[in-house]
């Protein structure tokens, strides 16, 4: 199927290509990596007017549904193979500053620029050109003046056994066998 004969659609792990015409099967062109792994997948920054090309290597953003961290990896719509991992970590990227104007093409020669932040470091900003290692192009942190903050990922079941998440927050010298009274 031609690519431009088909749209590319998410579910909540992978993404599919799908005939509009119904005449073919959606397939699942991340092989369903997304699922087997718990991840999520989605492309940097798309553009609804803007084709993917088959032979093209693209970079998704993804996030690890266990973890919460964050991450990239590569992918290729005509290869047959799963995502590639590229890097993956305990941040939160904002690409809305990457002047990007479609979707992210793994050349190696087109440089990215990103914000990346944590529960221990402040927002930054970084260029990549392979989405595995980050050059600062910034250095703002406040957080080397005080007594920051760590954070720990929690989870619990709620009474009907829906799994819940959250971040539980403390001072960064925070030691819970001392007596705060």
């Amino acid at each position: 199927m031609p690519c431009d004969s088909a749209l590319l659609i998410y579910d909540n792990y992978d993404i599919w290509k799908v005939d509009p015409t119904g005449k073919r099967p959606a397939s699942n062109v991340t092989k369903g990596y997304g699922r087997l792994h718990d991840i999520t997948f989605k492309f940097i920054n798309r553009s609804e007017d803007q084709f993917i090309q088959g032979d093209s290597t693209y970079v998704l953003l993804a996030m690890n549904n266990k973890t919460k961290d964050e991450g990239f990896y590569s992918f290729c719509l005509n290869s047959g193979e799963a995502p590639q991992l590229l890097s993956e970590g305990q941040f939160h990227y904002d690409l809305g500053y990457s002047g990007l104007k479609g979707f992210a093409t793994l050349d190696r020669s087109t440089s990215y620029f990103v914000n990346r932040q944590s529960a221990k470091e402040s927002p930054n900003f970084f260029v990549t050109r392979d989405f595995k290692t980050f050059e600062p192009v910034s250095a703002v942190y406040p957080e080397k003046s005080y007594n920051w903050l760590t954070s720990k990922l929690i989870s619990w079941e709620t009474p009907d056994h829906f799994k819940l998440f959250g971040s539980l927050y403390l001072p960064e010298d925070f030691d819970p066998k001392k007596n705060t009274r």
